[in-house]
């Protein structure tokens, strides 16, 4: 799981989630995206989940979710994840929040 520096794209900024996985799993992402005041406090932007099934085969897959640019300067995303192996009930722990590198939007 990595969470990519986002890219502004036309009026929107572009935060992407590059996902490997090894197998037949099934990974459930949170994400929360950021604008980042430098007087102390961030505004949340907004929250999104994903939920990505893979098959035997390894794969990996870049994920976006869209943001209007709009009053943005400096943005950033944290990520979070958990995995559930073939059609187990058993979840693992939450992983860590991971942060991207912050993107100047101009």
């Amino acid at each position: 799981m990595d969470p990519l520096k986002p890219t502004k794209h036309n009026d929107k900024v572009d935060f992407r989630i590059r996902v490997d996985c090894n197998g037949n799993k099934t990974v459930e992402i949170r994400q929360q995206r950021f604008n980042d005041d430098h007087r102390g406090r961030d505004d949340l932007l907004g929250k999104t989940k994903f939920w990505e099934s893979f098959d035997r085969r390894d794969d990996s897959v870049t994920l976006h979710s869209y943001q209007w640019s709009r009053g943005l300067d400096d943005v950033y995303q944290l990520v979070s994840f958990r995995v559930r192996s073939g059609n187990s009930d058993n979840w693992s722990d939450w992983t860590r929040w991971e942060m991207s590198d912050v993107a100047r939007i101009h």
